[in-house]
Formats: C-alpha cells, sequence, structure tokens
C-alpha cells in the first residue's frame, strides 16, 4: 500500500502486538493479543490462559482464540496507538467489533485515549456515550469526568444534571478507585462517582473534603447522612477524619471518647487527642498521647509509631521492640531495626 508506512498492514501487525506491552504491566499473553491483517482479511486475536497448564512461557499454555472481521477493509486498515483501537477507511474499531454509527474520517482519541470521538459521537472504551455532544465533549482530568456543553458524564453514563452553569467539580481527576468521595455538585445534589445525593439546602450547601458536605440542615458522608453530626460546628480535619463540638469521625465512625478539642491529624493513619491515640478508627489501648509521634511509612500506609515506653505498626505494639534506637530502613520501609535486632511488617527477624 502507497503512502504513509505507518498504516501499512505489516506494521499494523506488528503495533499490535507491541502497544499492550509498551503500555505497561502486561503480561505475555495480553502482549500476543491484538489485530492481525492476512491478505484481504482482517482478524481479532485473543490469546488467554485458560487455567494453569503445563508448559509454555513460564509454565502456562495460552490459547488461540480469533474471528474474522468481515467489516474492515485490509488495504487501509491501520492500528491506532491505544490498545484496541483500529479503523479503515470508513469504520472504527474496538477489540474487534465495529462501532456502530462510526465515522473514521473524523475520529479522534482524546485523553491518551480514555475518551474518543468523531463529527457523531463520543466513545469511552468502545462504549458510545448516549446524548453526549462530540463538539463541545471534554474530559475535565485524568479519571472519569468529562462534560459538554448541556451536561456531565461519569465514564459512559450521563448524569442529567440539573444545573449545568452553576455545577461546581471540586475533584476533576476522581475515577472508579476513588472509593464515594465527592467530587461535584450542584444545589440539587452532589455526585460521588455516578450517584447523585439529593441536598437538603442548595443555598448553604458547602463541600468540606474527602467524603464530607453540609449544609444548613444535615451533615453528609459519601452518599448519606451522618444523622447525629452538629452541622453549625461539623468541620473536615483532614486525612479522613472529621468533628463537630461533641464528636469526632472517621469516615462515618465516631472515635468514642474522642475529645474534639485537642484532636488532630497526625500522618499515616495516626491521629491523636490529649489523652489517647488512634490509628484509622482504633484506639491503641496503651498508647501514650503527649509522647506519640510517627516514625515513618510502610508500603502498606500503615506506619509505625512510638511513644515513650512502646513501638507500635499500625495499632499493635511491637513486643521487645526500643523506642529510642528503633527506625526504619530508609531503602524498604517494611524494615527496621533496633539496638537489639531487625524487625518486618512489624515483627522480629533473624538479623
Amino acid at each position: 500500500m502507497k503512502g504513509n508506512p505507518m498504516t501499512s498492514p505489516r506494521i499494523g501487525l506488528l503495533l499490535s502486538a507491541l502497544v499492550p506491552w509498551l503500555l505497561g504491566g502486561c503480561g505475555p499473553s495480553e502482549s500476543a493479543t491484538g489485530y492481525e491483517v492476512r491478505g484481504n482479511a482482517v482478524y481479532w486475536v485473543d490469546r488467554e490462559t485458560p487455567d494453569a497448564m503445563k508448559g509454555g512461557y513460564g509454565g502456562l499454555v495460552y490459547q488461540r482464540r480469533e474471528r474474522g472481521i468481515p467489516e474492515a477493509d485490509a488495504r487501509t486498515f491501520q492500528v491506532l496507538p491505544v490498545f484496541g483501537y483500529a479503523k479503515d477507511a470508513k469504520h472504527v474499531f474496538f477489540e474487534g467489533r465495529m462501532l456502530e454509527g462510526s465515522q473514521a474520517a473524523t475520529f479522534q482519541l482524546m485523553a491518551k485515549g480514555a475518551w474518543a470521538r468523531d463529527a457523531r459521537q463520543v466513545y469511552s472504551g468502545g462504549a458510545v456515550i448516549p446524548g453526549a455532544d462530540p463538539a463541545t465533549f471534554e474530559p475535565l482530568g485524568k479519571g472519569l469526568v468529562a462534560r459538554d456543553k448541556h451536561d456531565y458524564y461519569w465514564g459512559v453514563t450521563p448524569l442529567h444534571v440539573r444545573d449545568v452553569k452553576a455545577f461546581t467539580v471540586v475533584r476533576p481527576d476522581a475515577d472508579s478507585a476513588d472509593i464515594l468521595e465527592i467530587w461535584g455538585y450542584d444545589a440539587h445534589g452532589y455526585y460521588a462517582r455516578e450517584e447523585m445525593t439529593p441536598i437538603a439546602d442548595g443555598a448553604t450547601f458547602q463541600f468540606l473534603g474527602y467524603h464530607y458536605a453540609k449544609d444548613a440542615k444535615q451533615v453528609y458522608f459519601q452518599q448519606g447522612i451522618l444523622t447525629e453530626a452538629d452541622q453549625k460546628t461539623f468541620q473536615f480535619v483532614g486525612g479522613e477524619s472529621a468533628k463537630d463540638a461533641r464528636r469526632v469521625y472517621w469516615h462515618d465512625f465516631v472515635l468514642e471518647g474522642a475529645d474534639p478539642r485537642t484532636f488532630q491529624l497526625m500522618t499515616y493513619n495516626y491521629t491523636r487527642d490529649a489523652k489517647q491515640v488512634y490509628h484509622l478508627n482504633e484506639v491503641i489501648p496503651g498508647a501514650d498521647a503527649p509522647t506519640f509521634q510517627v516514625i515513618g511509612p510502610s508500603t502498606k500506609g500503615f506506619g509505625y509509631g512510638k511513644d515513650a515506653k512502646r513501638v507500635y505498626y499500625a495499632a499493635s505494639v511491637i513486643e521487645g521492640a526500643d523506642p529510642a534506637t528503633f527506625a526504619v530502613d530508609k531503602s524498604d520501609p517494611e524494615l527496621a531495626s533496633d539496638k537489639n535486632g531487625r524487625f518486618q511488617y512489624g515483627r522480629r527477624i533473624e538479623k
């Protein structure tokens, strides 16, 4: 085929094998999945590991599955630089199926392939986004939030926002890993993922941070209401904690006995007040709040802490550890040592 060599069937075949590997984290099974052009025909080939059979790369055997793509024109077929997408002179394809209504001449990938559009439709992961306007559609960050002139979207889901002009986005990079964190709102409701929670008083609504919000009538957490919270004094402390004049909260758990006046945020999921130390929503029994300090991180995100008498891994005491000499290994945060020995995951190990 004459013209741009990058659109040739052979180069397209090579890219279909290399793209998933280059995108990172793909094993040999995935790297062998993609499009193949053979003569005048185009195929989608999927090599999977149905079970851990003997032999093959790494002790596994990969099962080859292929299906022809009768709508594809082999002469003009090209693999696009995002895994799964391809097109010919007339159609666009995703993972071996033609995208109905697609227009190859105007098709373009957006946000590194998280979204795509042509003159007729908008796509995400090969799915058409119902009602999205391709002319004004734009991703708002690196996550699943996007908008056009008449609505907002979570992935492929139109949200049917009631007041688009007044809608406020507080976390444009929100994605599916953000468990029910609030990312946007208007006077009618706020959104955590694609779910809208109605607001009692839109005129006084405030997004506080993380999962928390409030208005003049109630306090909100994720998609529910903190019925015992005092909306007048409720405030977001930071991390995953909040408080009002009477209580301290971790998520929607009340930290029993915690003093809101002296409560403070530390690091690596530790908090404390004048009398007690907490890890997440647990009181650490016996920990001395005035002398407690965070030593450092662990790869699990729990952290190490100590007071004048003990050393802690998350909420657990590390028996026999010496707080005066205990230190976390800078090259491996799961390893630590004191004058008497070494520790891993909060447990003593042999030197």
